[in-house]
């Protein structure tokens, strides 16, 4: 809400932020500002008519404050609207930002955002209408207690008789309603300013900070009251059996790579089955390659390069030409070891 651009915020609450506020208070009473004449609506004939019956028992040639005020209080009038649009504008953007805000939080849990976002609604209401009240209560004092330090009202608008005339220019017949207009209008602009200031600063403090600083304790307080909240914000079983069964999943991965890299024979041998595990075609056909190695002519195979110690192999039978033909022990042995090699790089770790 105070407005601050944060790149990070902009994908939780999009366009979103205390600007909209401030431009709804920047166009408060917009329309009553600048060239507006609060008087436009009188002649003089009104003016006039407004002098005379509020002389009273008072002697003519002094105008009563009363017909001051009677004409000055329905353009005051006019004010309270649209004051009570500005408020009613700030709730429905703050109401509409908290339903985007509870949708965000609470996606986890869709059973209980009904709920949550009943007690924010009554929250919010209850919230606008201790502001509503301090707003027209500003509204009412500007509208029915008459008073101002303004300077520039005490300088010009003191005397009856503006300084600058002289006695034998001044009109008797006219002078008290050309008086009275420029003072109504005077004033009139100076509750304008006041209000213009003072609404925005209860509007602000009154519902937009109030629900800021109030809303977050209230809202856990109501969650904690209530006991099957509670349970709904919990995680269901399932899913902690899950994480518990997955988290041990992972403890026991992670000992077994641990393992497997002390000891570089046994990681040598997972690497080949790993370059093998494209499919179990490729694992056969590597296999069937290593079966064809050892049905080659005897003639060809040396039985001092192939070389097997403790169970695991060192090295690759080389092929040779050898001159002298192996007796037949040795072929069957040959034979055998080449078989063992091929179904051991054949074996799944």
């Amino acid at each position: 809400m105070k407005g601050k651009y944060d790149s990070k915020r902009l994908s939780f609450v999009k366009d979103e932020g205390g600007y909209k506020v401030k431009a709804l208070f920047k166009d408060l009473l917009g329309e009553y500002t600048g060239d507006y004449k609060a008087t436009s609506a009188y002649s003089d004939e009104n003016i006039n008519y407004a002098l005379t019956i509020h002389e009273g028992d008072s002697i003519p040639g002094f105008p009563s404050v009363d017909a001051f005020y009677y004409l000055l209080k329905p353009e005051l009038e006019k004010l309270k609207e649209p004051i009570t649009d500005c408020l009613v504008s700030v709730f429905q953007y703050l109401e509409v930002l908290s339903s985007k805000i509870l949708e965000k939080s609470f996606q986890r849990f869709p059973r209980i955002i009904d709920d949550v976002n009943e007690f924010v609604t009554k929250f919010l209401n209850d919230e606008r209408d201790k502001a509503k009240y301090i707003v027209d209560s500003i509204v009412e004092m500007e509208i029915s207690y008459l008073f101002t330090n303004d300077y520039d009202y005490l300088t010009n608008y003191t005397t009856f008789i503006p300084k600058n005339q002289e006695r034998g220019q001044v009109d008797s017949k006219n002078i008290f309603i050309r008086e009275i207009r420029n003072r109504i209008e005077a004033y009139f602009k100076l509750v304008v300013r006041n209000l213009r200031d003072a609404v925005p600063k209860a509007i602000g403090f009154f519902l937009v900070q109030s629900i800021q600083q109030n809303m977050q304790l209230q809202l856990y307080n109501q969650l904690y009251k209530s006991t099957e909240m509670v349970n709904v914000l919990n995680e269901p079983e399932n899913i902690t059996r899950q994480r518990a069964e997955l988290l041990k999943s992972i403890k026991i991965m992670k000992d077994a790579q641990k393992i497997i890299r002390r000891d570089p024979d046994l990681m040598q041998v997972m690497q080949i089955n790993v370059d093998g595990e494209g499919g179990m075609g490729n694992s056969m056909m590597s296999t069937s390659k290593d079966i064809n190695m050892s049905n080659i002519s005897t003639s060809n195979i040396s039985t001092g390069n192939t070389n097997l110690t403790n169970g695991s192999i060192k090295g690759e039978p080389n092929i040779q030409q050898n001159q002298s033909k192996p007796t037949e022990p040795n072929l069957v042995k040959q034979t055998t070891t080449v078989d063992a090699k091929a179904n051991m790089f054949g074996k799944k770790v």
